[in-house]
């Protein structure tokens, strides 16, 4: 196992967990991933029916800014890069542009977890005190003696759902979040020890650190499709496998960019370089056919769940929903200024053309 340059985990305060110097901007900013952005962009829109979005007409509703100002998540200076980030575009595509009402109880997990995300995770904090309590009080109401922020935001989640009759979703939900700061936390080990997991276990651990699941889970709340109260279908499960697993690749993909920028490290990208020694076009080249191949997968799932008469109308409505998902996070992150993808047009793609060798003169299988 090969290793990366530790980045040591710091002790929160009760003022450091509300801040973060993260999240510029990454139109106009070059890093060593700038020269391949429009590849990037061509391959991961390549064949796919991808509509175009301005974050800024997907504003913050006013209850849930309201709770997000109240609830300290994000401080008022931040509201704005929260909006331009796109986190109520991301709410409205992934839960199918479904009306406001039912965005809003996206809206309010996912930005409980973008909090966590850029403020604890990116940062490198000490994330233990969440690990348990934030599921528990989720799931219980129940707060630790020590409560924070964190803790008192997603109780705060809980009554809400509670009070809009969503309450059947929380256990379901409490363990999605579990699982994501899990995940997570894997990860930070990874960065603070200087390890670096095989592809497979990375991309394994990936598919749930990137956050997709909870959002499957609110998925089951929209018209028609599975309820909470019903088990979810052997065959749905492993469509909800291969869109996260598809989310996170990708998102490694056209993230890679930022996270240089940022220094937070240990993407796919990281991975299969350390692992494989091959260079930074060859390691993109790996990626995206392990995209490619997934997503070949995924079509081809949705579709013979689609025509699959023993399943039910719910469950086929909540595959269809789970359809959009993939393509969703490109159109959010082409609409929202975080990667500024926005910023590179998209160049003609052709796999075929890189090299194929890697820098020790053999090829390497991937996983």
């Amino acid at each position: 196992m090969t290793s990366l340059s530790p980045s040591p985990l710091t002790k929160s305060d009760p003022v450091d967990i509300a801040s973060t110097p993260l999240g510029r901007p990454m139109t106009g900013i070059t890093t060593p991933l700038t020269q391949y952005m429009p590849w990037i962009r061509g391959h991961l829109t390549q064949g796919r029916s991808i509509t175009t979005y301005d974050a800024r007409d997907f504003p913050i509703p006013e209850g849930t800014l309201r709770w997000i100002r109240e609830s300290g998540l994000f401080r008022v200076e931040e509201l704005e890069r929260l909006e331009a980030y796109g986190i109520p575009l991301l709410a409205g595509v992934w839960s199918g542009h479904q009306g406001p009402d039912l965005i809003d109880v996206f809206l309010r997990p996912m930005t409980w977890i973008s909090a966590i995300d850029d403020k604890i995770i990116e940062m490198g904090r000490a994330d233990d005190a969440y690990l348990q309590a934030c599921p528990r009080a989720l799931r219980t109401g129940q707060l630790p003696a020590d409560a924070d922020l964190y803790h008192i935001a997603i109780r705060d989640i809980r009554d809400y759902f509670i009070a809009r009759g969503a309450g059947g979703i929380l256990d379901e939900l409490a363990d999605d979040i579990a699982k994501w700061l899990a995940a997570t936390h894997v990860e930070q080990q990874w960065r603070h020890t200087g390890a670096v997991p095989s592809v497979g276990d990375y991309l394994a651990n990936r598919q749930v650190s990137v956050g997709a699941y909870p959002v499957h889970t609110l998925l089951r709340l929209t018209p028609d499709s599975l309820p909470p109260s019903e088990p979810v279908p052997s065959r749905i499960a492993e469509l909800r496998w291969l869109v996260c697993r598809l989310i996170g690749l990708e998102n490694d993909i056209y993230s890679a960019h930022k996270e240089v920028h940022d220094g937070t490290g240990l993407t796919l990208l990281d991975v299969i370089q350390r692992n494989y020694g091959l260079d930074l076009p060859n390691s993109l080249a790996a990626a995206l056919s392990i995209g490619s191949a997934l997503r070949t997968q995924h079509d081809e799932l949705i579709t013979a769940i689609l025509q699959d008469p023993t399943l039910s109308s719910g469950a086929r409505r909540f595959a269809e929903l789970l359809a959009t998902v993939v393509d969703g996070q490109i159109e959010w992150a082409l609409g929202s200024m975080r990667y500024g993808m926005q910023s590179f047009p998209p160049a003609d793609v052709d796999l075929q053309t890189l090299p194929t060798q890697s820098r020790h003169g053999k090829s390497s299988p991937l996983i």
